[in-house]
């Protein structure tokens, strides 16, 4: 990861785009981090990962009985433990 501030990053904006085609590059603004530039393809790849929250009154009827009528996989039986409260 380069790290770069944002008065470099304006002077060399096109050596810094190339790069961040390899690698990442964090810009500071005044010495603290204010921005990361990434390449299209591992901006895809985390888009991908991120996950995104309903809240219980959002789900619909189908979703409720979908989850109550769920069954855990055998395999994951040892974390029921974590469930148990003293």
């Amino acid at each position: 990861m380069v790290k770069v501030s944002s008065k470099e990053f304006q002077r060399k904006v096109g050596e810094f785009l190339e790069r961040a085609l390899k690698d990442t590059i964090t810009i500071t603004h005044y010495g603290r981090d204010r921005l990361v530039l990434i390449n299209a393809a591992e901006y895809t790849e985390l888009r991908k990962c991120s996950r995104f929250a309903l809240k219980a009154t959002e789900l619909s009827e189908t979703d409720i009985r979908q989850i109550e009528n769920s069954k855990m996989s055998h395999e994951h039986t040892h974390l029921n433990s974590e469930l148990k409260t003293d």
